[in-house]
């Protein structure tokens, strides 16, 4: 027997309601879940590069290498590290498109031009850093301390002592630096991990000052590698400004984050 028309119309009514429910229900389900996997993805820190096992070396000039530094190139291998060297002919596939090289950076003299360079590989591409000197040592033991420590920065040899700490034009701070020599690094050669704060401060503050000095860049660019300014010609860049200047106070200031086992280079002549 059927039933009466208002029940089916009640048995309709009740499975709209049914399914809407259902409805509503599938939705709120499924936001909740794209909520919670958007906050759980949002929370992960994007991956740190990986610390490169490349020893990167500077010529930055077109004038020839001396017999003495050829020599000190080719025990650069001992280090155990993949030695590559940046010359004018190669830089350029290495400068990234996101970061390209300061304007001023070509009138920059050949030392400077090296420690700049030395600043933007260290910060953007990590890895091993070393003048062109007799390297006698394995760094592979100083790399393997720094890759596996997630809390270090940097791996250098201890700086030689007091003498060899740079002067920097704030009194306060040279007098720190000074003093506590025995938590810096040298700066002839280290290992250090990309696009930490520690490289950060330093490409920072050399930015701040290629900037500063461009004007006088375009005016009066470096005529020979060695130039630090003078009073018959207005090289605006002091022989530290670059580099020396804030590497020191930065060794100070991350001191906590800076191992002190890399090997240093082997005292010999090479130039």
């Amino acid at each position: 027997m059927n039933d009466p028309w208002f029940v089916t119309k009640i048995r309709r009514h009740d499975l709209t309601i049914i399914y809407s429910y259902c409805l509503t229900l599938s939705i709120i389900v499924l936001i909740i879940v794209n909520f919670g996997t958007r906050a759980r993805s949002s929370s992960v820190l994007p991956e740190a590069p990986s610390l490169s096992k490349v020893l990167y070396c500077f010529w930055t000039g077109n004038n020839p290498m001396s017999d003495e530094r050829r020599n000190c190139l080719n025990t650069l291998q001992n280090s155990g590290l993949e030695v590559k060297i940046i010359t004018t002919e190669n830089l350029s596939l290495f400068v990234l498109p996101t970061a390209p090289l300061h304007q001023g950076f070509p009138f920059l003299s050949e030392t400077h031009k090296a420690d700049y360079l030395r600043t933007y590989f260290m910060h953007f591409y990590g890895g091993g850093y070393t003048d062109i000197k007799n390297t006698t040592r394995s760094w592979l033991s100083a790399w393997a301390e720094l890759n596996n420590d997630p809390s270090k920065y940097a791996n250098g040899y201890t700086e030689l002592g007091p003498d060899k700490v740079a002067v920097v034009p704030n009194a306060r701070m040279n007098r720190i630096i000074h003093k506590n020599w025995f938590h810096l690094i040298g700066n002839c050669n280290y290992i250090m991990k990309p696009q930490t704060p520690f490289t950060f401060d330093w490409y920072t503050q050399m930015m701040k000052v290629m900037d500063k000095k461009l004007p006088l860049l375009r005016r009066y660019p470096a005529r020979h590698p060695q130039e630090a300014g003078s009073q018959d010609y207005n090289y605006p860049i002091s022989w530290t400004e670059l580099l020396g200047d804030f590497f020191h106070p930065l060794c100070y200031k991350y001191r906590r984050q800076i191992l002190h086992t890399c090997p240093s280079f082997t005292r010999s002549k090479y130039k």
